[in-house]
């Protein structure tokens, strides 16, 4: 996806927001993240398949 100054994606805006120090944006912008990402991460560990145990016998 095309990163434009007036179209940025949500890591770009993040990026951007904390290079030219304005914490207000950034933090908005890092809320915004943790909002989308968490609950996708919940639902990966929840969804996902554990793996065999691979431990050596001794």
């Amino acid at each position: 996806m095309l990163s434009t100054p007036m179209t940025k994606t949500l890591p770009v805006g993040l990026a951007d927001a904390y290079a030219s120090l304005r914490l207000e944006v950034g933090s908005a912008y890092t809320l915004i993240f943790f909002l989308l990402i968490v609950p996708l991460l919940v639902l990966m560990q929840r969804l996902g398949v554990n793996a065999p145990d691979k431990r050596v016998s001794r």
